[in-house]
């Protein structure tokens, strides 16, 4: 039986770009990233991860989606690029 090296959630998350490690841990739960649970810690190989990249470039409410920013303050920083760097309140 060959030995199969696994990652804790937070190594996979960095190579993914996660936002949160919960985010992974909640996707692992509900089947969309694939993993395992060993004991109470969620591990995951590099195959494991790999496919959970896959996986959030094919869906469209994950790669649609801009990060970083909330609605409110993408339409912000949408409205300070149009008008320049220099315009603003004269502070």
């Amino acid at each position: 039986m060959a030995n199969i090296r696994t990652h804790p959630v937070a190594v996979g998350k960095a190579r993914i770009g996660a936002p949160s490690r919960r985010w992974v841990i909640e996707r692992l739960r509900d089947g969309r990233f694939p993993g395992r649970k060993i004991g109470r810690e969620w591990r995951m190989t590099d195959e494991d991860i790999e496919a959970a990249i896959d996986a959030c470039k094919n869906d469209p409410k994950i790669a649609a989606r801009p990060t970083g920013l909330t609605p409110r303050s993408r339409t912000n920083a949408a409205a300070k690029q149009k008008k320049g760097p220099h315009s603003g309140s004269g502070e």
